[in-house]
Formats: C-alpha cells, structure tokens, sequence
C-alpha cells in the first residue's frame, strides 16, 4: 500500500515538473492555434532600474503561455468539453444546433436577438457620415457604393441553440433602407442570400464567414447594384463543387486548429483575370499597407479583356480573395484592387489606384464600430463658409486635445508632429467649450490658405468622464489630404460657439516632419 501511495506522489510531482521543465523559451515563439505571439519572460527591473513591480504577474502570463504540454492540454479540454460534457471550452464562441457553432463577441448574437446596440443616435451619425462620402465621390466623378454584409446570425439564426430565433429585420436592413432612402447606393445581400438557402450552406458551420457559395450571391447582388450606377453586366456562370474535409476559426479558438472538419460548396468559373504581385502599382500598395496597421491585407488583379475601368474594393474578411469575390469583380473591370481595412478608406492608396467605382464593405457585426466613425475623406469648404461668423480671441478659448500627442494645439508651442510630409495625415481629437460647458456648433480646420470642415459631435465617453454627459459629442476628425500639407506648415483651428453666435480663433500650430 505504501508502494502504491509512493507511486501516485511521484507521478503527481512529475506532472507538475515535467512540464515546467519543458518550458517554451524559444524568443518570438508564436502559438499555432491561436495565431499570436506568446509572451516572454518579464524582465527583473524597469528601464530605470528599479526593481519590476509587474513581475509575478508578468511571469505567470509567460507560463500560461509557454508552460510544456499546454498546446495538448488545450487539445484535451476542447474534447472533453465539447464531446462529453456538451458545453463550450471557450465563451467567445456559442455551440448551437446541428452542429452550429456562433461567435458571442461583436454582438453576434444579439443581430438574432434584434439587440444589436444601434442608436438613433448612430443612425443618424451614419447617413450623415455616408452622406459625405457619397458627396466626396461624386465630386471626383467616382461612383461609390455601399455593402452592407449580412452575418452569420442574420441568415441561420435558427441554429442558435436558445430562444427560438428566425430570420428577421436586422441592423442591414434598417440602414439599406435609411441610405436608400438618402439616395446612397448600397449593396445588401441578404435577401438574396435567404432566396437561396435551400441550394447549398450559404455560412460555414464551424467559421463565421460565408461560403463561396454564399459569396457568389453577393457578388451577384453587387452586379445588379453597378447595374443601377450605369454599369451594364451580368454575373458569371458557376459550377458548383463540394469541397469536403475543411477545417473551421472556430477550432483554432478552442486550441485545436483541425477539431472541426465540413464539407462546404466551393466555386468555379471560367477565369480571364489574373492576380498581380508585382509592378509599379503593386509596390506602391504594399509600402503603404506595410505603413499602416489599420490596412491588413491587398491583393491586385488585371483583365485586359475587361470593358470597365478600375474597381477599388475595401473590405474586410468576408471579402477576402479566399472567399473569390475580388477575382468574380475582376472579370467586370480591368484592374481591381482590394483592401483589407479595419474602419476607414484611405486617400494615399486612392491616388495610387485612380478607381472608377470604390466598394466600401462592411460586415453585419462590425456596423456600430465602423460605420459611426469620422470617414477618411477632406471636406474642403470656401472661407466663406468658415468665417461667416464675428472672429473672436476669447481668453480662456476652448479646449482643444489632437489624439496621440503628448500636449494639445492650445499649449504655448503649438506644434504637431507628421511622421511623413507626403502622406495623407488624419487628426482625430476632441474640443470643448469650457464657458458654455457642452459641445461646440462647428470646428474648421486652416492649412495654408484651404479649410477644412471637420466632422464634429462624435462620442467621446472618455471626455464626457471628465468634463460630464453634456460635451458626450464633443469629438471630431479630419482628413488634410497630402497635397496641402506639402504646400503649408501652418494650421489654425476655428470653433464655432456652442450657441453659434461667434467664430472662435484658436492657436497656431505647424507641423514638423517627424
């Protein structure tokens, strides 16, 4: 007996050393399944010398990470879990029926709920915000379109293992209506999308994305929408494929990348496009991608045998050539360049593509995060508009914070900082008037002898934490395209006053290169 109690303390001190001797060191190790850097050993003491106050937290981390067996551990508890006690090894994804499995985050499952945190009040910001880039467009003689991606949740809500949800309005429907109604041109393909459920999976089961079958029918619906714009065509033939033993994300959020396998309809067409990954315009794309971590990825595709120009297609995953929307647009037009982005257009990239049509792309689930945003587009107004006003030097003036700088525009230097000259420079920030202790009426922006409008009344909690509910919309961007900030080093903002009696002149800035 004793032999035996001996013998169960060895093998449970060997479980707890044996992996602790089999620790990853390995610098820049990166895990496998969940695609990111794990992290490394925390340091003694801080970059003054003083000794890591973060230290025992820091290096539990480090062994959470890189502890021995903790890719094969995480295998065995997904298993356990999900096939014997029937529940979910990770809450950011919802096991549903059939076997359906749902993202919880992004408010995914409240879009089949009808709880997805859309406001009147980010409405309204969105028609506003599409109504100028709508604008934006026309005046450069491209027509701009709107897609509006319906989610997962959207289309097979029934699935979904509580409550009993069917199809339903969801947060697409009510702006496609919103925009249409503006005369904003959008792309929704969710009813067509519904119109076809019955010939094949449409959404993957184990993958939040659509299949590319289900992305044929949006580019379908995109066709008919060019139509509307004067782009006279019709959508490509396809034969469809089963394509079977397709591995799922949502394995690898459960620590096993190849846990769930399906069978999923796949695409093919008769293809005159081809994909570029070289050139002047290609290079071009990749150092300003390279540049900016907003931009994720972008490929680039040409059809000399195509009767339309250029297509730039921003988007997000759901675009993705994976799913071979780009390469069906291609066969449209001569040269179509897609975008992965994460909130905004980008003017750098515009000039280099010199698009016919820009497709701006969002899915379902990213609408309040995007969507509500300042869009990355200048909206240069005559000084007329700007200075209409009785010019003041109020004392104190406004409070104005430029996002990212370690002092604001008001402080007595006054200088911003541009990493490049020669790139496009988006401001983002907030201004309050301290007086009348709530948001100002309008905030113009001066670079050289051009204004800018900014787009002003954006929320801002973190303000609103400081200064109280009433300056909530007291954020604003701008976008100073580079050609004007290669022409002047000097910039002056303009506050229209809360009651929209006085044009109120803040201190000069200039910007340096950085």
């Amino acid at each position: 007996m004793k032999k035996l109690h001996r013998v169960f303390i060895g093998i449970f001190f060997a479980m707890l050393v044996i992996p602790l001797l089999l620790v990853n060191t390995d610098a820049g190790a990166v895990s496998p399944t969940e695609n990111r850097l794990l992290a490394n050993f925390p340091p003694l003491r801080n970059e003054i010398g003083e000794l890591n106050g973060n230290f025992p937290s820091q290096l539990n981390t480090y062994l959470n990470d890189r502890i021995g067996f903790r890719h094969e551990l995480g295998v065995l508890n997904a298993h356990i879990k999900l096939f014997v006690l029937r529940t979910t090894p990770n809450d950011r994804v919802r096991v549903g029926l059939d076997g359906w499995h749902y993202f919880t985050f992004d408010s995914n499952i409240e879009i089949a709920k009808g709880t997805y945190p859309l406001t009147d009040a980010d409405l309204d910001a969105i028609k506003r915000y599409q109504r100028a880039v709508a604008d934006y467009y026309e005046s450069k003689g491209v027509d701009y379109l709107l897609m509006l991606s319906p989610s997962k949740t959207s289309i097979y809500p029934e699935f979904i293992d509580f409550g009993g949800y069917t199809v339903r309005e969801t947060p697409v429907d009510i702006l496609d209506r919103l925009l249409t109604d503006e005369g904003i041109v959008t792309v929704s393909p969710k009813d067509r999308i519904l119109a076809h459920k019955d010939e094949g999976l449409l959404f993957r089961k184990y993958d939040a994305h659509w299949t590319n079958l289900g992305a044929y029918y949006a580019y379908c619906e995109i066709v008919e929408q060019l139509n509307e714009v004067g782009i006279h065509d019709t959508p490509l033939d396809i034969e469809v494929v089963e394509t079977p033993g397709q591995y799922g994300e949502y394995g690898g959020v459960f620590g096993d990348n190849q846990l769930f396998a399906e069978t999923i309809p796949d695409i093919s067409f008769q293809a005159s496009a081809t994909n570029t990954t070289s050139g002047s315009l290609y290079d071009g794309i990749e150092a300003i991608v390279e540049a900016d971590p907003e931009l994720l990825d972008f490929a680039v595709f040409e059809n000399p045998h195509a009767k339309n120009g250029t297509l730039l297609l921003y988007g997000d995953s759901q675009e993705q050539p994976a799913r071979k929307i780009p390469q069906l647009l291609a066969e449209h037009f001569k040269k179509v360049v897609y975008v992965g982005i994460k909130p905004k257009i980008n003017l750098d990239i515009e000039a280099l593509v010199n698009p016919d049509v820009v497709i701006f792309a969002r899915s379902e689930r990213y609408i309040n995060v995007t969507l509500v945003q300042a869009p990355c587009i200048p909206i240069i107004v005559g000084s007329e508009k700007a200075m209409s006003l009785p010019l003041t030097k109020e004392s104190p003036t406004p409070t104005l914070h430029i996002d990212g700088l370690e002092t604001t525009s008001t402080d007595a230097e006054g200088i911003l900082t541009v990493p490049q000259k020669t790139g496009t420079l988006v401001l983002t920030g907030w201004i309050v008037d301290d007086a009348a202790e709530e948001p100002l009426s309008a905030l113009y922006l001066k670079v050289g002898d051009t204004y800018l409008e900014c787009f002003y009344g954006i929320k801002r909690k973190d303000v609103a934490d400081v200064f109280g509910k009433a300056v909530l919309n007291s954020g604003f961007g701008v976008t100073i395209p580079r050609e004007l900030i290669e022409e002047a080093d000097e910039f002056t903002f303009y506050a229209v006053s809360a009651d929209g009696s006085r044009l109120i002149e803040l201190p000069q800035g200039k910007f340096v290169e950085g």
